[in-house]
């Protein structure tokens, strides 16, 4: 296993494992259009960064982001972590939090920010890794449609 940077290139890499799970497991419906949509936005941010693991040669996980300056200093905002099916639960989520929260405290970041959904799994996940609920922010959306 090896921890690389997530370049564009990868973005072809990981579209079927994406695929697989968003739609199989979660019931969502992406194409692989709109998958390479959203990663290249993200990887084509200004101050990005993002890590992969790699096992076998194959990608099996990617975390992706972005610096936020603010008055106080560099904050990273973590868009996406993602483990393909097959190697979730087996510890991989947790070794590719801690090499982005390392690499992006080396490169300034004085704090690490995500969005996750609000169920048991990922409540688990992130609270086992440390993070806490930021009481002073909160989520709004709005329909368009």
């Amino acid at each position: 296993m090896t921890i690389k940077p997530f370049n564009i290139e990868d973005i072809d890499n990981v579209v079927d494992m994406y695929i697989h799970y968003f739609n199989n497991i979660e019931g969502d419906n992406w194409t692989r259009e709109t998958i390479k949509t959203r990663l290249s936005q993200m990887v084509n941010r200004q101050d990005y960064f993002g890590l992969k693991i790699v096992i076998d040669e194959k990608i099996i996980g990617f975390a992706l982001g972005n610096f936020e300056q603010f008055f106080d200093g560099k904050v990273f905002h973590l868009i996406e972590i993602f483990i393909d099916y097959n190697y979730q639960n087996k510890g991989f989520g947790k070794i590719l939090m801690k090499a982005i929260e390392k690499e992006v405290k080396d490169k300034g970041a004085f704090r690490l920010t995500l969005e996750a959904f609000n169920d048991e799994k990922r409540t688990n996940f992130y609270n086992n890794m440390g993070y806490e609920d930021c009481n002073n922010l909160v989520i709004k959306g709005k329909n368009l449609i």
